[in-house]
């Protein structure tokens, strides 16, 4: 049976020893997760109509300020526009604030995030990616996956009739077309 996907944001705080000297000058853009993968970490799928939220994690590592100049949502052709949203960037400010919208500036070891709702309207696999230009030495234009899959929802027993779950391109190992595995 599958499960709806509940988009859940927990933040960690962590303290370390060394100083940001350890750090490289320039700034460093890493993403956590490195994509978002709606229902397809265990061939599960979304239900149809539902609209679950993934959160990315922006952060810079180096010591100079990261400049987040534009964030861009596109889709492949079988994937509609509207499928998946974009919500952010959003910076929590230290006073508890927050920012939002492009450009945004990232001091060293700071994260801001991108909310992503994935809304599928069909049977069927869906592509997309997020891409990030920014002032990263490490790199300067980021391209972040993502996929999902759409599913009937459950029949009001709580089951799920096998003949409404075609493959909608995931193969039997989860992987889709050259896909990842969770």
């Amino acid at each position: 049976m599958p499960f709806k996907r509940i988009g859940i944001t927990l933040a960690l705080f962590m303290a370390g020893c060394g100083s940001s000297n350890n750090l490289p000058v320039q700034p460093q853009i890493a993403v956590s997760p490195t994509g978002d993968y709606f229902g397809t970490d265990l061939c599960l799928g979304t239900y149809i109509g539902t609209a679950p939220e993934g959160d990315l994690f922006v952060t810079n590592g180096g010591q100079n300020p990261l400049t987040i100049n534009s964030i861009t949502l596109a889709t492949d052709s079988n994937t509609p526009s509207g499928i998946f949203q974009l919500s952010g960037p959003n910076l929590i400010l230290p006073d508890g604030g927050t920012q939002t919208g492009t450009p945004m500036t990232l001091l060293s070891q700071q994260d801001a995030f991108l909310q992503v709702i994935f809304t599928p309207t069909e049977q069927k696999k869906y592509t997309g990616t997020i891409t990030i230009d920014s002032n990263a030495a490490n790199t300067p234009t980021l391209v972040v996956p993502l996929r999902g899959v759409g599913v009937p929802p459950p029949l009001p027993d709580g089951g799920v009739n096998p003949d409404d779950l075609p493959d909608a391109g995931i193969s039997p190992d989860c992987t889709g077309d050259g896909g990842q595995t969770s």
